[in-house]
């Protein structure tokens, strides 16, 4: 089988539907020994589709080979980004016909070359993921009418962004629909008119046989001058302001009220919020008004950035965190979760759709309202006083992603989809 994944970015680009292609494109090269190709663009990130001088993957990087997965990147054209903004914004507001395609456009990419690529593909099937980004149109330009499965990784409650007629055509002409979750099933069937049949639901798998760094081999604390006493809250991901940063930095003081030891490190992929969230962080930090500070040295950290963090240093701070927490507003499923999971960690998490389809709560975690810092407070004070319910949680935790999660379970999951779609079975 020759399989074409289109995706708006592929690694050393980082993000939720990024890793999702990466883990899924492996897995079908190597374990089901197929023909896989990736188009993509040199974006490390959505900027580079609105702003002519965001960074960009290098040109040597135009194609290459990785883990076993063709990786074929193109040009992106974004000189009109301002042009683009003002006019979706304009005729969204007055619901102007057309209005759909105008935000898919200003998303991005747009890019010509890839359209011509895809439009001469001999593939047997092209997978796109995700929306609202502008190259799912593409997938279906292909002059062999080859089948076509979309991803969607729709963030529901993001109306701008995702309840857009365009892409609900797209989703109803598409031979395949895999959807993330059952919520976003449901979602599909009954608010878009979706056909069921065409609907498969799986999640997004990692890979879970690489064991923790042994105890006594971590450097971070030591890094950070963290005691091994103090309890470490971790939160990873890019610095979006959905992400729910903010709220997290304004609990910190309300918990350091009863433990003033502990610490938070921010890590993941910097944007154009990082110098306001970090601003506000050095404020929260170094404060002088709350009962906390009396406990607190001179010049002594208690948040800690660490930015663009690789792989290593993220399953180190996965490893040394007592609590991981991820208040994000907008998911489509909730990646960093499983990863916590796998080092058995115990999740603070916001109750939007994706994450009450992983989280059970009292079982694998915690959830709070979004925005909600006195909860969020509350619910990182509940676990860092009880270690054994932080216990309990991260080995529920782990179980569930070993039976559902892995990357072994989930690809396998795609690969039979993608055969039933091609023997016309949806």
């Amino acid at each position: 089988m020759k399989i074409l994944h289109v995706v708006h970015a592929y690694w050393p680009a980082i993000g939720g539907s990024e890793f999702l292609m990466q883990q899924v494109s492996e897995y079908l090269a190597n374990k089901a020994k197929e023909d896989v190709t990736v188009y993509t663009t040199f974006a490390y990130n959505t900027s580079l589709f609105t702003t002519p001088h965001a960074p960009s993957i290098p040109e040597d990087k135009t194609e290459e080979t990785l883990n076993g997965v063709k990786i074929r990147r193109f040009p992106v054209r974004n000189r009109w980004g301002n042009v683009l903004y003002v006019l979706q914004y304009i005729l969204y507001r007055l619901r102007v016909w057309g209005n759909g395609r105008v935000r898919m456009l200003f998303y991005g990419p747009i890019s010509p070359q890839m359209k011509k690529a895809i439009k001469k593909s001999s593939a047997d099937i092209i997978v796109a993921a995700p929306f609202p980004l502008n190259h799912t149109n593409y997938v279906f330009k292909n002059r062999r009418k080859t089948p076509v499965v979309l991803i969607g990784c729709i963030h529901i409650t993001d109306k701008h962004g995702f309840t857009n007629p365009r892409i609900i055509k797209n989703i109803k002409r598409a031979d395949g629909y895999i959807a993330l979750t059952q919520h976003e099933k449901e979602y599909l069937i009954h608010q878009w008119g979706i056909d069921e049949k065409k609907i498969c639901v799986t999640g997004v798998g990692i890979e879970i046989d690489t064991e923790p760094t042994p105890p006594g081999q971590q450097m971070l604390r030591k890094l950070l001058g963290i005691a091994e006493s103090d309890p470490i809250i971790a939160f990873v991901g890019q610095h979006g302001l959905h992400k729910g940063i903010e709220a997290l930095l304004l609990a910190m003081p309300l918990v350091w009220h009863r433990f003033p030891k502990a610490r938070l490190i921010i890590a993941g992929g910097m944007s154009p919020f990082t110098d306001a969230i970090k601003e506000l962080s050095a404020f929260i930090d170094d404060q002088t008004n709350i009962d906390t500070n009396k406990n607190k040295k001179k010049g002594e950290k208690r948040i800690f950035f660490m930015d663009n963090i690789d792989e290593q240093l993220k399953s180190e701070i996965l490893s040394e965190c007592d609590i991981f927490t991820t208040p994000s507003g907008f998911e489509s499923f909730g990646i960093t979760i499983l990863e916590a999971w796998k080092r058995k960690k115990p999740v603070i998490a916001c109750r939007i759709p994706s994450t009450m389809n992983l989280i059970e709560e009292y079982e694998t975690g915690l959830l709070v309202d979004y925005k909600n810092s006195r909860e969020l407070a509350e619910a990182v004070v509940e676990l860092i006083a009880d270690p054994e319910l932080r216990k309990i949680m991260g080995k529920k935790g782990y179980q569930k992603l070993i039976k559902n999660y892995s990357r072994e379970v989930v690809g396998k999951q795609y690969y039979e989809f993608y055969q039933e779609v091609m023997n016309g079975a949806r």
